[in-house]
């Protein structure tokens, strides 16, 4: 709610202070006294552009404040908290937008600078203005579809979060397996490489160590005939040939000889003992080259074997650039790397499958969104309608058009805009263009009034929304503002005395010419000085008759709405 508005040297006024009341205030006053330049300075407050031409000439700077009470729970509160921005503690909100003479404007919320972008959210969601030819928050189409939902009440307002949920969840899943298979398709000729070496060196049975190990042997084989013939030599010189003693023979008879001298001299057996162990030593090794001379059995196969076998490892050494042991360590990583996109594919799948099933999820509550909101337009444009009746557009066709959407949308599956029809014979047109800014202000008033118990924002300005009717018609949109009034701080330019008369709190601006210079005043009215007003209002010129009318208008408004001044 606006508790109070200050205007410093802005267009023609050089400072005002207004405080609207938290029902129906009006601003009522001669054709160009400056009434519309106190709405045009609410919008600048609420964050529309400005220029240096609403500066008051000679001086250096405009300034627009608002002080705004807030309640719990309004959507102005979230916004601040978005962008870190403390209420007072009696949840109050100060707008503050300085305007200096090149154009360029300052914008503060509660003393604290901010760009324009954060003073626009947190100024959309304060004060609502319905000017003539103005395009308001309800002309905007997400907004139109807030309206219809909050319409709907908790149990519509309950499925709208689950189409929500099921969307955004779908949503981010879609994006994950979108990742999986971009990064799958990019590894897949890596993986595909991976395998068939992982295969070709599986198929190979090599082993580590087997290098180094076929070497030795190939070695062996290759120097079979030397390796006998020395071996053979070596083995005659241990065992003897039949023509020489061999060292094991000469051995045991030194050992004989020695232990002769030790039975006459005991200090050589110490010598005998160590003969004794050297001949032990040389049979044992006589007795191993004699069974390896055995077993030397030199096979051509077998070399050929062990050629193939090794030139078989070359290549794989050669085509992986590395030898066999790192190549079966390669093996070992690339063997878990290939299980990890295995395992990455399976996860793929789950995915898949969990994406299925939250579309299944989407698609029954966007169903039911939408048989909610099929009920809910009919009894929304059933009211709105009734209510153009009431303001004088009886003729008129009010609809909610409702386009189907294909595919996924976090709001559901259909688009929501405000038709009207305003003449028979004329089809429906978008709300936003419709041409009669009296047609507009009343097609306004009649769904504030409709959605008076569950719009969230609590200030709505009508510029004046009189223009072009008399009448029953009049006196009708003075009663729906009354109405509003009581759920809403309305605030309201007219040149209507019967809605002027309904009012809570009652201004007057008229210009007045001092030093040669024009300049707005405005000025709260009250007892007489009301009454005075709303007969000028009514004749143009203050008559018995006139007077006499005005005070039965406010009589009456008095009679019908409770709170009005006396």
């Amino acid at each position: 709610m606006l508790v109070s508005l200050y205007l410093e040297n802005f267009v023609i006024i050089d400072c005002l202070t207004v405080e609207p009341s938290p029902g129906l205030t009006v601003l009522t006053g001669e054709t160009g006294a400056g009434k519309s330049i106190i709405v045009e300075a609410v919008g600048l407050l609420l964050g529309e552009r400005a220029a240096a031409d609403y500066v008051r000439a000679g001086t250096d700077r405009a300034l627009i404040e608002g002080y705004f009470q807030c309640q719990a729970g309004e959507p102005v509160v979230e916004a601040c908290n978005e962008l870190g921005i403390a209420l007072e503690e009696d949840n109050t909100l100060l707008l503050s937008r300085e305007i200096a003479a090149s154009g360029r404007s300052t914008c503060r919320i509660n003393g604290r600078t901010v760009t324009l972008g954060m003073y626009q959210q947190v100024g959309r969601n304060l004060v609502d203005i319905h000017g003539q030819h103005e395009q308001q928050s309800l002309f905007s189409l997400p907004r139109q579809l807030q309206v219809l939902d909050s319409m709907g009440g908790a149990g519509l307002m309950a499925v709208r979060q689950r189409v929500y949920a099921a969307y955004h969840r779908q949503k981010t899943i879609a994006e994950q397996l979108q990742a999986r298979e971009e990064t799958a398709a990019g590894r897949q000729h890596d993986l595909e490489v991976m395998a068939a070496w992982v295969e070709e060196i599986d198929r190979a049975g090599v082993a580590a160590g087997e290098k180094e190990s076929l070497e030795q042997e190939r070695q062996i084989l290759r120097s079979m005939d030397r390796l006998l013939a020395r071996s053979r030599e070596a083995l005659a010189s241990l065992q003897g040939d039949g023509t020489r003693a061999g060292a094991c023979e000469q051995l045991a008879g030194a050992v004989a000889g020695l232990e002769e001298v030790a039975r006459i001299d005991a200090g050589q057996a110490g010598l005998v003992q160590q003969l004794q162990e050297a001949l032990y030593q040389v049979e044992d090794a006589a007795q191993e080259l004699q069974r390896r001379v055995r077993g030397l059995d030199f096979d051509p196969r077998r070399l050929e074997q062990v050629e193939e076998r090794l030139d078989l490892i070359h290549r794989l050494e050669r085509k992986h650039g590395r030898e066999l042991d790192e190549i079966l360590q390669w093996r070992e990583e690339a063997v878990r790397q290939l299980d990890d996109w295995r395992e990455e594919a399976t996860g793929q799948q789950e995915l898949e499958k969990e994406l299925q099933q939250t579309r299944a999820v989407y698609q029954e509550a966007a169903e039911t969104l939408t048989s909610l909101r099929d009920e809910t337009a009919r009894r929304l444009a059933e009211a709105v309608q009734a209510n153009l009746a009431d303001l004088g557009m009886k003729e008129a066709q009010f609809v909610i058009w409702r386009r189907p959407r294909p595919g996924f949308h976090p709001l559901g599956n259909e688009d929501v805009e405000f038709m009207l029809a305003a003449n028979v014979g004329e089809p429906p047109r978008p709300l936003a263009r419709v041409g009669s800014g009296g047609e507009v202000s009343r097609v306004m008033l009649a769904l504030k009034v409709c959605l008076a118990g569950v719009d969230n924002i609590s200030t709505l300005i009508f510029d004046e929304i009189d223009a072009g009717i008399g009448g029953q018609t009049v006196q009708a949109v003075a009663a729906k503002l009354a109405q509003l009034a009581r759920v809403h701080q309305v605030l309201c330019v007219t040149h209507s005395p019967h809605i002027a008369s309904f009012a809570h709190r009652h201004y007057t601006v008229a210009k007045q010419t001092s030093s040669q210079r024009t300049l707005a005043r405005v000025q709260l009215l009250e007892g007489e000085e009301r009454v005075r007003e709303v007969a000028r209002m009514l004749s143009g010129t203050e008559t018995s008759v006139s007077l006499e009318h005005a005070a039965e208008l406010l009589r009456r408004a008095r009679d019908l709405v409770p709170g009005q001044p006396g």
